[in-house]
């Protein structure tokens, strides 16, 4: 039906209710359901279930109402609202809304520049262009600005600027080269072995031998000297 709105809202729900309104010279109206043709008042809470359009559910979870087509051409605000109706005043139970066209026969979705229900007296400015916000971030003296300063380009990079860095830790660091780093891991990897394999002292010389992992190849060979109070392992 062309008169006929519809919403989408929680399934099998019965206290929906619908009113219809127009800002009329700056003053929000509703339609009174009860007076009908095209009868426009300033909500009263006394009055509020005579304001109401009662949907029905035609699917799950959608629902249709029918707008009163003594209505007056011209644009209006669809609000969908739910629960009580004792007392509401034009805030209570709104769900959602819509801004509507009808022209007599066909109710349409409102595409004018009319603010949508909600949105009164919002900012229509036009927002600042990607250019403008850029300029504004740049400011001289800005965050971004002094961020900016404190580093220079380095073959199509950023790297921080000596001055920038002036108040910086001096040093070199530590000496944790790769190189230094390689060292450390094959002596961590032959103390495992000695530990863990065969070992061979000669009962003759003295001498210990330590295997890898093949039992034949020595890895590390100690030989004793006993001078009589003291017996020193010398590794070779």
């Amino acid at each position: 039906m062309a008169h006929e709105g519809s919403f989408v809202g929680e399934r099998g729900q019965t206290d929906y209710w619908v009113t219809i309104e127009k800002n009329d010279s700056g003053t929000m109206k509703v339609y009174d359901v009860v007076a009908g043709s095209n009868t426009f008042v300033v909500w009263d809470t006394a009055d509020q279930d005579d304001y109401d359009i009662t949907p029905a559910e035609a699917s799950p979870g959608k629902y249709t109402f029918t707008f009163p087509a003594d209505i007056a051409v011209g644009d209006y605000e669809v609000t969908i609202r739910r629960g009580s109706k004792a007392d509401a005043d034009e805030t209570a139970g709104v769900t959602h809304g819509d801004s509507v066209h009808w022209d007599g026969t066909e109710l349409t979705r409102n595409t004018t520049s009319a603010n949508m229900r909600g949105t009164d007296d919002a900012n229509t400015t036009t927002p600042p262009t990607v250019g403008e916000v850029r300029t504004e971030m740049e400011t001289d003296g800005g965050k971004l600005d002094h961020l900016h300063e404190m580093t220079e380009d380095d073959g199509g990079v950023r790297r921080l600027t000596e001055n920038a860095l002036e108040e910086a830790p001096s040093g070199t660091g530590g000496d944790a080269t790769a190189a230094n780093q390689t060292t450390i891991i094959g002596y961590t990897a032959l103390a495992k072995k000695i530990l863990a394999n065969k070992a061979v002292q000669n009962k003759l010389t003295g001498v210990i031998t330590y295997y890898d992992d093949d039992d034949i190849t020595p890895l590390l060979t100690i030989t004793p000297t006993d001078d009589g109070s003291l017996i020193t392992r010398t590794p070779s």
